[in-house]
């Protein structure tokens, strides 16, 4: 490079070839043919030299970035999201069930608990889905033992209606008409508090990019506040309905007496359940 640009400096020496005598004139136009000659080689090189930078540095940029995608691969919470939404709308379905049972509507019955058992099967997709793509090796911003902790949390919530939907209609249980609006309201209670954590569960985004502080980390601790309170509603609303269906219960086949407790137990671990997925967020906020 240095020797071209050494005879490129020499051909400006001679601009007037007309002053030189003609055999000097022969030699310098010859030397000026081999000077471009060999200027030209040397700017070939240099193109093909850096075309070989970019196409090897393209190729360890397209290595870098393929390492990096398998470090942090994709985000799991959109996923994360999705199922928390289809255990809410599966829990949503016993408010559909219940008010049918009482009314002996057995078919209507059926109908919930299908929809029910599709989105219980619609969400353990997604939850297979997030263990695969969760490699130990993967860059979280949250722990991944929390992180798959909560993922099991929802997914109870989506079990839990099952199971209670599933001993319903399989047994066509049905609570004494006078337990039915204490019955109706704690239906009603789990559910919300189903859907207050669900919610928690929702603005996980936005509390990973305030790195879990912020008027967003306070917005959830009180959401966290309304599901605790919620669950304690559901706890009192079930010690009455035990106080009022005591007092009626030997008039009912005590096989019947025995399930519809257990069903009672079922709500109330769903409320449980909702509670559970509140307080592994609180965790990840006190981390």
């Amino acid at each position: 490079g240095l020797v071209s640009l050494g005879f490129h400096k020499l051909l400006q020496c001679y601009p007037n070839d007309n002053s030189l005598e003609p055999r000097t004139l022969a030699s310098v136009r010859q030397l000026k043919r081999i000077i471009k000659a060999i200027f030209i080689v040397h700017s070939t090189a240099h193109i093909c030299s850096m075309r070989h930078f970019i196409v090897t540095t393209s190729t360890a940029m397209a290595n870098v970035s393929g390492y990096f995608s398998k470090v942090f691969g994709e985000s799991p919470f959109g996923d994360l999201q999705d199922h928390a939404k289809l255990c809410l709308a599966a829990t949503e379905e016993l408010k559909t069930l219940f008010p049918a049972t009482f009314d002996g509507q057995w078919g209507e019955v059926e109908k919930s608990y299908n929809r029910l058992s599709e989105l219980e099967q619609q969400a353990d997709q997604i939850k297979r889905k997030i263990r695969t793509n969760l490699p130990r090796g993967l860059f979280l911003p949250v722990a991944r033992a929390d992180l798959l902790d909560l993922l099991g949390c929802q997914d109870e919530l989506a079990n839990t209606a099952r199971d209670i939907a599933g001993r319903v209609l399989g047994r066509e249980l049905q609570f004494p008409a006078e337990l039915r609006d204490d019955v109706l309201k704690l239906v009603d209670t789990t559910v919300a508090t189903c859907s207050t954590s669900q919610q928690i569960v929702d603005r996980l985004d936005e509390l990973i990019n305030t790195a879990f502080k912020g008027p967003q980390a306070r917005i959830v601790v009180d959401l966290i506040e309304e599901v605790e309170g919620l669950e304690h509603e559901t706890d009192q609303l079930v010690v009455r309905i035990r106080r009022v269906f005591q007092t009626i219960e030997d008039q009912y086949p005590p096989v019947q007496v025995i399930f519809l407790y257990r069903i009672l137990d079922f709500i109330t671990e769903l409320a449980d359940d909702a509670e559970k997925v509140a307080h592994r967020v609180q965790l990840m906020l006190a981390k």
